[in-house]
């Protein structure tokens, strides 16, 4: 004959539901947060990947040399500043989950940093310092690296949950 449950087993019984409950609850809260952080960082990607586009336009322009030096300075000013400028503060507006944070924090420094690269290879070719243009087009493939190297330890912090920053995503997707 089966006897009824104690009032303890019952409690241990409805303790461990509770923690299975809490448990799968604190897993989809992760899930959520990195679907929530992967949405916000779609724009961020776009603007990177735009940026890149015109960037590598630009190094074709120069390569042609079609323009004047003051045409490619004033294009190199008005197209490529202002959205690195962008990105790098849309970037650092975007708030990381608590796992995603580190990761996070070194892909908008990363994107900061590049920023600042070609700033200081605008002011350098301007100014017609070689020196100074080659430390700030050293400090952007730098900063080419550390984005890659932030990118990589996100994506692998995401994997778990079946998503992924894409690198370079499709301007209309």
């Amino acid at each position: 004959m089966q006897t009824p449950l104690s009032r303890r087993d019952l409690l241990g019984l409805l303790a461990g539901v509770s923690l299975t409950a809490a448990t799968a609850c604190a897993g989809d809260d992760a899930r959520l947060q990195a679907e929530r952080y992967c949405a916000a960082m779609v724009a961020p990607l776009r603007k990177n990947a735009a940026l890149a586009q015109v960037f590598l336009e630009f190094a074709a322009a120069v390569k042609r040399a079609p323009l004047p030096e003051e045409d490619l300075g004033r294009r190199f000013e008005e197209a490529i500043l202002p959205p690195a400028k962008q990105l790098a503060a849309d970037s650092a507006a975007v708030v990381a989950p608590a796992d995603l944070a580190e990761p996070h924090a070194a892909l908008a420094s990363a994107w900061a940093d590049r920023a600042a690269a070609y700033e200081a290879m605008f002011k350098a070719w301007s100014s017609g310092d070689e020196d100074a243009f080659e430390v700030a087009a050293a400090r952007h493939n730098k900063s080419k690296d550390a984005e890659h190297d932030a990118i990589t330890a996100l994506n692998a912090k995401l994997a778990p949950f079946g998503l992924k920053l894409d690198h370079l995503p499709n301007q209309t997707g």
